[in-house]
């Protein structure tokens, strides 16, 4: 997949084109945030169900089985209780593979928004320019529902599983619930399925001053900003709704201004306000 589109209202596309960043959003304060009370209960379905994996002959500590099991089960009910803890933060910057989509411009009210046509290869490079603690950023593709998200869980119980040195549990619980956390971003409700949206999911640990905050509609939304090429932008599309003309004109001002080649485009899909 050669580009990927980010939708965002007027002020976001100011700051993205401005600021040559990303902003990439707490996960708990996204639009559609249930979605990971959703991801998050099949995680914790699957954890709990999790019986001493030491007792299996192939596991490494298996010999030392008795001991393990003793701090086995605290240690997953306190990997249980951390996942979504705001002692850490998990970003999240969204993207569709389709540049002119109905669903995504209604979520802009009045002001219809614009599509971001970003070089889908430029964004892993954008995530390992941020520097993080505790765990990686990637971009990663969403999976919809319990059954497509099977090979999700089944990857956080083989986290689970294979962290053997539980010396110190509160502390490999904290790091672990940080890891699966960051899963849970790549979960969605069947129901989004149109979207086919990908995400570049960012997990920090201990990095508070690199947290900024913005006004919304909703609260006070804690971001964080990842470096992008200017080049990365290839187009801008204006969303459907009032002034079509006079904000596409605005639009090719701003790229003329950062002296972007982007092309600026408009949508053709029909929309009542």
């Amino acid at each position: 997949m050669k580009t990927l589109f980010h939708y965002t209202s007027a002020a976001g596309l100011l700051g993205i084109v401005r600021g040559s960043t990303l902003w990439a959003t707490d996960l708990r304060f996204l639009n559609d945030a249930e979605e990971v009370i959703y991801a998050r209960g099949l995680f914790v379905d699957a954890i709990e169900s999790m019986t001493n994996p030491a007792l299996d002959p192939e596991h490494p500590v298996h010999q030392s089985h008795q001991s393990f099991g003793e701090v086995f089960d605290e240690y997953k009910q306190l990997v249980i209780g951390e996942l979504g803890s705001d002692r850490f933060g998990v970003y999240v910057a969204c993207f569709c593979e389709s540049g002119d989509l109905l669903s995504q411009w209604r979520a802009y009210g009045s002001d219809h928004g614009y599509a971001i046509e970003i070089e889908s290869d430029a964004l892993p490079d954008a995530a390992e320019r941020l520097p993080m603690l505790g765990a990686a950023a990637d971009l990663v593709q969403v999976r919809y529902g319990e059954s497509a998200a099977a090979d999700v869980v089944e990857g956080a119980l083989r986290k689970v599983w294979e962290d053997t040195n539980l010396g110190r549990y509160g502390v490999h619980a904290h790091f672990m619930a940080l890891q699966l956390t960051a899963m849970l971003a790549t979960i969605k409700h069947p129901g989004f399925r149109e979207e086919r949206e990908w995400r570049l999911v960012a997990a920090l640990e201990g990095e508070e001053e690199r947290v900024q905050f913005r006004s919304t509609p909703m609260a006070i939304v804690p971001y964080v900003e990842v470096p992008l090429p200017p080049h990365a932008i290839r187009s801008v599309r204006v969303g459907p709704g009032r002034h079509v003309d006079v904000r596409a004109d605005g639009v090719r001002r701003l790229l003329a201004a950062v002296r972007s080649d982007a092309e600026v485009l408009v949508s053709t899909v029909p929309l009542r306000n």
